[in-house]
């Protein structure tokens, strides 16, 4: 039998949102409580922050699974994100994005990416992180645009 969520003396039950790995939205909310050290240390050491007073993070991500509309962006096509060259460790795992945000056909990553053993990765994953250089050489935009739509 659980004990249920013990809350926190000052922040009550300490909700957060959890946020989609690709696109930073919303996809949830987490419901705290009162946060441990053990659990704050766990949080610092995945890149939460969590504060000393207790409070519980605002926005977090804890997977990266794709909220729905992601999933519904990967159904049409690969998603590419915008991303700096990597200033540490962490960066390495999760880029910093840099506002470009698209949805692009197959058949474009087919054409510009090699060898093909990298357009299989990026096509069963159904995004990919692109280096702000590459970005920008293949001119494109700067936010969120479907492959079909104009602009």
């Amino acid at each position: 039998m659980s004990d249920g969520i013990l809350l926190d003396a000052k922040h009550g039950l300490n909700p957060g949102l959890e946020q989609c790995f690709i696109c930073g939205e919303a996809k949830g909310v987490v419901l705290w409580g009162h946060i441990k050290t053990s659990t704050r240390e766990a949080l610092h050491k995945g890149g939460i922050p969590a504060s000393n007073s207790g409070e519980a993070p605002r926005m977090m991500c804890l997977d990266k699974e794709p909220c729905p509309k992601c999933q519904e962006h990967m159904k049409q096509g690969v998603i590419l994100i915008s991303v700096r060259d990597p200033k540490s460790k962490e960066e390495e795992d999760n880029p910093y994005r840099t506002g470009g945000w698209v949805v692009v056909k197959e058949e474009l990553i087919r054409r510009l990416v090699s060898p093909p053993e990298l357009v299989e990765q990026i096509l069963k994953k159904r995004m990919t992180f692109v280096p702000d250089e590459d970005w920008d050489m293949l001119e494109l935009p700067r936010g969120e645009r479907k492959a079909d739509e104009p602009g």
